[in-house]
């Protein structure tokens, strides 16, 4: 549930081109409350089909509805201020340039690997394609 500040944080970390992530992001203050009054995100906002958009985050819960879409990370702490929200002691990595946590390199190869097969499939296909079931692919692998 990380602000858009942060997560656009993370995907100029993740993706410095803008190849994969094209800019949209969905954080916590799009997220909307549902009947049972917890937080949940969507896809409304995303003007592409569900079958075309992945999910990069650390709580299933919030997306009740896209799970087949969601790449599920554990919370990462790269920033000052992270550090101190979780109570990290010692300096950040973007400080000391040292990441010992390879949860970034695992996501990122996750969503190259995604990213480059759905487009490698979309070549050779007239027919949709649905990311969905190369992330299951993926995942499996």
């Amino acid at each position: 549930m990380g602000t858009q500040r942060y997560a656009a944080a993370m995907v100029d970390l993740l993706d410095p081109t803008g190849t994969i992530f094209f800019g949209r992001i969905i954080s916590r203050e799009d997220a909307s409350i549902d009947d049972r009054g917890s937080l949940v995100k969507n896809l409304n906002q995303v003007t592409s089909l569900e079958s075309d958009v992945l999910i990069l985050d650390d709580t299933v819960e919030v997306w009740p509805h896209n799970q087949w879409n969601l790449i599920l990370i554990q919370r990462y702490a790269y920033f000052p201020y992270t550090w101190r929200k979780y109570r990290v002691t010692g300096d950040s990595p973007l400080y000391t340039g040292v990441d010992d946590d390879d949860a970034l390199a695992s996501v990122l190869s996750v969503l190259e690997r995604v990213h480059d097969d759905y487009h490698l499939v979309h070549q050779y296909t007239t027919s949709h394609v649905d990311v969905r079931s190369i992330l299951a692919s993926t995942l499996r692998a």
